[in-house]
């Protein structure tokens, strides 16, 4: 049909925030700049920011999220067949999606499984990714604290075979998709690992090379800078009233929120000088039983409250620590699962921020690392760099381009034909 608009499905893991606002974010810009038709499809209590944005939502199959987190915190491998059981699931159900709505292209966001789907069905793929989760970044990460081979191998020697380790596991995980080539015939769609069933026909990575640096990219994977989600809420009303001549702490564990991080800096700043703002999530808090120096929603506009921070506490998610850098605020960050670790050892490599590890989080350690980062200019001066490198990305518009030009010719040649 000539003259038709894209029609471009969205594939998140709706169990956590910041990959169903990375493409919201993506969506918003191919509705509204490219006049694309745009429908997300998955499980997960986020789903619901898409329909509340006016998005038609199919469900999908989708790892349940407590067993994703207990994944990620681990980083170890699995039951193989339980696993090979949930990847078969999660293609069979991608497929049924992609063949009742017909869409063009397909955009994933850590939704593993759709790179297999989509060659299934001959549909052109756009993985939405870190530049962690690739072949191709270029620094050599440390062993992960609390990790099993840290625990037995003691740290030094962890990091030395942490490569060895890092590359049997991604190789274990893919295992399942090297089944479904030899079922299907797709021997086109690399799985040596697990990285490469992520990466897309076209991959895009919401990273800065500032940040995540890489090597070696092939023309197919391109970076568009952080999305970043933009809410439309207002501001909580004792923004406002915040004194501009305290130190002011922002704490937030995103949707994965973890209520000992909450109360530990609670415990490490009450009654002092500092300002605590608290986004809390699906953390329920008493805000009466606080003192007077804690202010605290459940959701905000994050960007409004890190104009007024001077250190971000967070958990080490990708998005957070782009939202903190965007405004040019250092991190502390306590992670709780592998990936978050990751992505604070690059924020370290900046300079941008320390990582506490979990293990040693408490209020006197968490105290102590706000005032490190707080007393040495070098921390404010790196995040406020990498805020000139991120504001000469715009992730969203960028990656909805991109998207939109790859299913150009798609409707031409189905318009001419």
């Amino acid at each position: 049909m000539p003259g038709r608009p894209a029609r471009i499905l969205l594939f998140p893991d709706a169990n956590f925030l910041a990959h169903v606002s990375r493409l919201l974010e993506i969506a918003k810009a191919l509705r509204d700049a490219h006049g694309a038709e745009v429908a997300f499809a998955g499980a997960g209590p986020y789903l619901g920011l898409a329909r509340d944005e006016g998005f038609q939502t199919h469900p999908c199959f989708t790892v349940p999220r407590d067993r994703t987190l207990d994944l990620a915190r681990r980083a170890l491998l699995m039951d193989p067949v339980w696993w090979q059981r949930v990847v078969a699931r999660s293609i069979r159900s991608d497929v049924e999606v992609i063949e009742r709505e017909r869409p063009d292209v397909v955009v994933g966001d850590m939704h593993w499984s759709l790179r297999a789907s989509a060659a299934q069905c001959g549909v052109p793929y756009v993985s939405l990714v870190n530049a962690a989760w690739t072949n191709h970044l270029d620094h050599r990460l440390a062993a992960l604290d609390g990790h099993l081979l840290t625990r037995l191998l003691g740290r030094q020697l962890a990091t030395a075979l942490f490569p060895a380790f890092k590359a049997a596991a991604l190789w274990f995980w893919a295992f399942p998709y090297k089944l479904w080539r030899v079922r299907t015939g797709q021997r086109s769609v690399s799985a040596h690992n697990l990285f490469d069933v992520v990466e897309g026909d076209l991959t895009l990575l919401a990273d800065v090379p500032e940040f995540a640096p890489t090597r070696d990219l092939p023309p197919t994977v391109r970076y568009v800078g952080p999305v970043l989600w933009q809410p439309r809420m207002a501001p909580p009303a004792w923004l406002a009233a915040l004194s501009a001549r305290r130190p002011t702490v922002y704490v937030t564990m995103g949707s994965s929120g973890d209520r000992r991080l909450f109360e530990t800096a609670v415990q490490a700043f009450a009654n002092t000088e500092y300002q605590v703002l608290m986004t809390t999530g699906p953390v329920g808090l008493a805000a009466q039983e606080l003192p007077s120096n804690v202010f605290l929603a459940p959701y905000a506009p994050g960007a409004a409250l890190m104009a007024r921070a001077d250190v971000c506490v967070n958990h080490g998610g990708n998005g957070t620590i782009y939202q903190a850098l965007a405004a040019g605020v250092p991190v502390v960050g306590v992670p709780t699962h592998a990936d978050q670790q990751v992505q604070l050892q690059l924020c370290e490599r900046s300079g941008a921020g320390l990582c506490l590890p979990e293990s040693r989080l408490g209020a006197a350690a968490l105290r102590q690392a706000v005032e490190a980062v707080r007393a040495d200019a070098r921390y404010r001066e790196s995040a406020r760099a990498l805020s000139r490198a991120i504001a000469r990305h715009d992730g969203a518009r960028t990656a909805a381009r991109l998207v939109a030009e790859l299913a150009s010719p798609l409707l031409q040649a189905r318009a001419a034909g």
